[in-house]
């Protein structure tokens, strides 16, 4: 094999070690709780859409069949209480640690 078509044999090793410093050197996000990255995403992708959903049916409902706003209204509701809780999770967890000596 001649120099030009030989790879170089550390190239491995160069990108374990690139990695290595890539996941110590990047800054993540300090989570108040374990958990709390799954939540946020059950609050940004699947409790705010439901909610909207809730809206939009009990507006079209509003139409046809009135019996059913009622409980997209509180389905609603509910969503929205979730989402604020969830959004104030980090809060309500660091009160919870500081007040319980």
């Amino acid at each position: 094999m001649t120099p030009e078509t030989r790879r170089c044999p550390h190239t491995l090793e160069r990108a374990a070690a690139a990695a290595a410093l890539a996941t110590f050197a990047v800054p993540t996000a300090a989570m108040a709780y374990a958990g709390q990255g799954l939540l946020e995403y059950a609050r940004s992708f699947i409790i705010a859409p439901l909610g909207l959903f809730a809206i939009v049916v009990g507006i079209a409902a509003a139409m046809f069949k009135p019996e059913v706003v009622r409980t997209a209204i509180w389905s609603a509701v509910v969503c929205a209480f979730l989402f604020f809780i969830i959004s104030a999770a980090p809060t309500l967890v660091n009160l919870l640690q500081n007040s319980t000596g």
